[in-house]
C-alpha cells in the first residue's frame, strides 16, 4: 500500500493523547478545614489507581479510531504491479549562451558567469544534450549539438568544460538579439536533423546591460517550443562611467571637448578626467573634476597638457570599473613643411601676395612651414628627395624655372598659379592648350566688383565651408580678375566661378601632379580675400590637397574596419597592434578589419607610417540592467524546462493520484472509523450505566 499524502501519517501519534490525558495527575484546587479532624495526624492520600487503566478496551477503540482517521487523510491506495513507462518521457536539449562582451570585464562578473555555466553542467542528466555558444558583437558555436565526445571522455559536459577554460571577455559590444536568433535556429536545425521533440531550453548567462542590441528580434518569429532561462550576473559595486572625445577625427584644438556618461544604476556622481601617455601621466592638478548624475552625460573641455610628450589617451577616474575608462586618440604631431614662393615681392610689402600668404601659413595649426622665395633670376633648386609641399607662382617664370616646375609636377607635386600679369596668365597655356585668355586684367571703376557664386562645396578645398554657417562668400568682393575659357574634361575641374560666369578657381592634372589656378589674387587692390575669415581655411585646404588630401586620424570602435589611405605604400608593410604584436600586411590589402583590441595601431611602411585609434563602443558602457520584459515583447518564452527526473516524478504523482481517485480507500476508512466510534460510544455508555448501578447499591 502507498500513500498519496504520507505526511498526514504523523497524525497516528495522536493515539497517545487518551493515555496522556489519563495519566495527568489531578490535584485538588482548594483546601477545606474541618474542626473534627484538627486533632488527627495528617497523612497524604494513597494514589493507588493513578497508573491503572480502568478500561483497556475503550482505550484501544479510541486509539484505533484516531489511527484510521490519520490513515484516511494520507489518501492510501494500492499501487499496481506494472512499473511506470519511461519511453514517452523526453530529455532536454540545453543551449548555454555565455556573454563574452566587454562589459563582462567588470569586477567578478566573468567568474560569476563561468560559475553559472558550471552549475548548469552539474545539473545535467544522462539523457540531456548540451551545446555551448559564446556571443558579443558576433555569435559563435563552441560545442555543437551534433558534436559527440571522444571515447575517453565521460560525456558532453566535459567538452563544454574544456571550452569554458579557454574563454575570456573580449572588447566587442553586445548583440544579444542576433545571438538569440542564431542559437534558436541552431536548435531547430538539431531537432529537424535528429527528428527529436526534446524539451529545448536556452540558458542565457549575461549581465543584460542596457546597451545590448536586440533589434534583430523585431523581424524574427520566436519558436514556441524554445524557452529562455535567464541567469543574470552583476557586480556588487554598480558605479560605472565612460568618456568619449567628441569630433575626435577633426577636433585638434588645444582644448578638445569630452563627453562623460554615467550609467543609470551608478551610486556615485563625482569623476575626474585627464591626459596620459603609455608611460607618463599628465599633471594631476590639470585633471578636470566633473559632477555627472546617474543616467546623464556632461560635456567638458579638457586642455592638453603643456608637458613634453605625445599624450595619446584620456583617462577617467572615480568609478568602480576601469574597462571603459580610457579613450585613445592619435597624438597630434607637428609637421615640418616647405613652400616655395616664386615672386618678386619685397619682404614685408603689404601690397604683394607674399605678405598675406606668409601670414596665412603661420595660422595653419600643427605645421612648421618654411617659406622659401625664388626671384626671377634664381632657379627653383628643388630637392627631389624632399620636395616642397606646394609651389606658389605669382609672376611669369623663366624657361629654366618652367622646366623645373614641370619636372616637379611630373613627380607628383602641386602648384598654385596666381597670375598678376597678362604674361603670367598666358603662360598657363603651356600646361593646357585649351586655355584661352580673353582680356587683360584691368581695374574696374569704383564700386564695380564681382563675387563668388558657383562654389563646389564637395571639393576638398571648400569642404570646411559646406555648413550653412560658413558657406556665405557674398561679403568678399573681387575688383580685378583674369577671364579664361577652357574646355571641361576629366583632367580639368572648375570648383569656383565668379558671378559673371568666368572661372575663379580650377584644378587640372599634369602627369602625376596637380595645377591650381586662382584667377584673382588677394592683393588689397585686387580683392578683399586676404582680409576675410575665409582666407586661412582656403590656404589650409590647398595645403592639405597638395599633401595628398586631409590626413584623417580616424577613431574606430572594436571590430570596425578601416580603409587604408591610398597614399601609403604597402610593400613590406607591417601592422603593429596595441599589444606590440607585429603582423605582415598582405600586398594589395586596402581594408583592415582585425581591430579587436583597444589602443593605437600603426602601419609601418617604406614611406609614411599611418596610425589610427580603436576604442570601446559607447553602448557597452551603458551597464544598467535591461528590463527583461523587453525580451518578452518580442515573443520570447521565459521559463525553465523540467528535468527527466522531475518529469518522471510528476507523472508518477499523476498516476498515483489517478489510482487513489479510482480506489477511494479513504472512504472505507472513514466508514470503519464511524463504526469504531459508534461501538466505543455504546461500550462507554454501558460501562457508565453499570458503574452507576454499583454505586447505588452501595449507597
Amino acid at each position: 500500500m502507498s500513500f498519496l499524502v504520507p505526511l498526514y501519517a504523523l497524525g497516528i501519534a495522536s493515539i497517545a493523547l487518551p493515555l496522556i490525558f489519563h495519566l495527568i495527575r489531578r490535584t485538588p484546587r482548594g483546601r477545606y478545614a474541618f474542626s473534627s479532624l484538627m486533632f488527627l495526624t495528617p497523612s497524604p492520600p494513597r494514589l493507588t489507581r493513578r497508573s491503572r487503566i480502568d478500561n483497556l478496551l475503550l482505550l484501544l477503540l479510541r486509539g484505533l479510531a484516531l489511527t484510521l482517521l490519520a490513515l484516511a487523510f494520507t489518501r492510501p491506495f494500492l499501487r499496481e504491479a506494472a512499473n511506470l513507462s519511461l519511453g514517452s518521457i523526453r530529455g532536454r536539449r540545453i543551449a548555454i549562451m555565455l556573454d563574452t562582451s566587454a562589459s563582462m570585464r567588470r569586477a567578478d562578473v566573468w567568474n560569476q558567469a563561468v560559475s553559472q555555466a558550471r552549475t548548469e553542467l552539474a545539473a545535467l542528466e544522462p539523457v540531456d544534450d548540451v551545446a555551448l555558444f559564446a556571443f558579443d558583437q558576433h555569435s559563435r558555436s563552441l560545442v555543437d549539438f551534433d558534436e559527440r565526445p571522444q571515447a575517453t571522455r565521460p560525456g558532453k559536459a566535459t567538452l563544454v568544460e574544456d571550452q569554458l577554460k579557454t574563454l575570456s571577455p573580449s572588447w566587442a559590444t553586445t548583440d544579444l538579439g542576433a545571438a538569440l536568433v542564431m542559437v534558436a535556429d541552431a536548435i531547430d536545425v538539431a531537432n529537424d536533423r535528429n527528428q527529436s521533440d526534446a524539451a529545448t531550453e536556452i540558458v542565457l548567462i549575461s549581465d543584460l546591460q542596457q546597451g545590448a542590441l536586440i533589434s534583430a528580434l523585431q523581424s524574427y518569429e520566436w519558436p514556441k517550443n524554445i524557452v529562455v532561462s535567464v541567469r543574470h550576473v552583476s557586480p556588487t559595486l554598480k558605479t560605472n562611467a565612460s568618456l568619449r572625445l567628441l569630433d575626435a577625427e577633426e577636433d585638434h584644438d588645444a582644448e578638445p571637448r569630452v563627453r562623460i556618461f554615467n550609467a543609470a544604476n551608478s551610486s556615485s556622481d563625482q569623476f575626474y578626467v585627464g591626459w596620459e601617455t603609455g608611460e607618463t601621466r599628465g599633471d594631476v592638478a590639470d585633471d578636470i573634476a566633473m559632477t555627472v548624475p546617474p543616467g546623464q552625460s556632461r560635456v567638458v573641455r579638457v586642455p592638453r597638457p603643456n608637458q613634453e610628450g605625445s599624450f595619446d589617451r584620456l583617462v577617467l577616474r572615480g568609478d568602480d570599473h576601469a574597462f571603459d575608462n580610457v579613450f585613445y586618440t592619435v597624438p597630434i604631431e607637428n609637421q615640418s613643411l616647405t613652400v616655395v614662393y616664386v615672386g618678386d615681392d619685397a619682404d614685408g610689402d603689404p601690397e604683394g601676395l607674399r605678405y598675406f600668404f606668409e601670414a596665412a601659413l603661420q595660422g595653419i595649426p600643427h605645421c612648421d612651414i618654411s617659406l622659401v622665395t625664388r626671384r626671377q633670376e634664381e632657379t627653383l633648386s628643388l630637392d627631389p628627395e624632399q620636395p616642397p609641399r606646394l609651389i606658389v607662382v605669382a609672376r611669369p617664370v623663366t624657361v629654366k624655372q618652367m622646366g623645373e616646375l614641370k619636372d616637379y609636377l611630373v613627380a607628383g607635386g602641386s602648384c598654385l598659379v596666381v597670375p598678376t600679369s597678362h604674361d603670367a596668365a598666358v603662360q598657363l597655356t603651356s600646361f593646357n592648350k585649351t586655355i584661352e585668355v580673353l582680356t587683360d586684367q584691368s581695374a574696374r571703376r569704383e564700386g564695380d566688383y564681382v563675387m563668388l557664386s558657383e562654389i563646389d562645396f564637395g571639393h576638398p578645398v571648400f569642404a570646411d565651408f559646406a555648413s550653412a554657417d560658413y558657406n556665405d562668400f557674398t561679403k568678399i568682393h573681387f575688383w580685378n580678375h583674369f577671364r579664361f575659357t577652357l574646355d571641361a574634361n576629366e583632367s580639368t575641374r572648375v570648383f569656383a566661378r565668379f558671378d559673371d560666369g568666368y572661372p575663379a578657381l580650377w584644378e587640372q592634372s599634369y602627369e602625376d601632379g596637380t595645377l591650381y589656378v586662382l584667377t584673382s589674387g588677394w592683393r588689397l587692390r585686387d580683392s578683399q580675400l586676404a582680409l576675410s575669415s575665409r582666407f586661412v581655411p582656403l590656404i589650409m585646404g590647398l595645403m592639405e590637397q597638395a599633401g595628398g588630401g586631409r590626413t584623417v586620424t580616424p577613431t574606430l570602435t572594436v571590430n570596425q574596419s578601416i580603409e587604408l589611405p591610398a597614399a601609403i605604400t604597402l610593400d613590406e608593410a607591417r601592422m603593429i597592434k596595441p599589444d606590440a604584436t607585429s603582423l605582415p600586411v598582405a600586398k594589395g590589402l586596402r581594408r583592415y578589419d582585425e581591430t579587436d583590441e583597444l589602443g593605437l595601431y600603426e602601419v609601418t611602411t617604406t614611406t609614411v607610417p599611418f596610425r589610427f585609434a580603436v576604442n570601446l563602443d559607447p553602448a557597452e558602457s551603458n551597464t544598467a540592467r535591461m528590463d527583461i520584459e523587453q525580451l518578452e515583447q518580442y515573443g520570447l518564452r521565459l521559463g525553465k524546462q523540467v528535468k527527466q527526473s522531475e518529469e518522471i516524478e510528476r507523472k508518477r504523482q499523476l498516476r498515483d493520484t489517478e489510482l487513489e481517485d479510482r480506489q477511494k480507500i479513504w472512504r472505507w476508512l472513514i466508514v470503519v472509523v464511524l463504526c469504531v466510534l459508534t461501538f466505543e460510544t455504546w461500550l462507554a455508555g454501558r460501562k457508565t450505566a453499570a458503574g452507576s448501578e454499583r454505586t447505588g447499591d452501595q449507597t
